[in-house]
């Protein structure tokens, strides 16, 4: 996961994507803002990508401010540590009421 989650913040970064990516027992929970033709071909690229099954767009809508902009890929392994009541706030804050992309995926590594 490492080497994905370090890849996935240089390239969202270059292309003004923020967001963050929960892992727990094998199964992902990721949110992506950005641009909608930005978000839309990442999403695209992250189905089509063999690691990954079962990839479904929960909610999705449009946001006027940046939520996330020091996350370019927020990354927690609830495996082996927990949010801390910051982050909790932030990731409560941003999806009240369920209002950004996100993005379920089983992880194949």
């Amino acid at each position: 996961m490492d080497g994905i989650v370090a890849k996935a913040q240089v390239s969202n970064a270059e292309q003004g994507i923020s967001g963050f990516l929960l892992w727990k027992s094998g199964i992902v929970a990721q949110a992506l803002l950005g641009t909608e033709a930005r978000v839309n071909a990442l999403f695209t690229k992250i189905k089509m990508d063999s690691r990954h099954d079962n990839v479904t767009r929960l909610y999705s809508e449009t946001e006027e401010k940046e939520l996330f902009p020091a996350w370019p890929m927020k990354f927690w392994d609830l495996d082996r540590e927990a949010l801390s009541q910051q982050d909790q706030a932030a990731i409560n804050a941003a999806f009240q009421p369920y209002q950004r992309t996100i993005i379920f995926a089983g992880l194949h590594l």
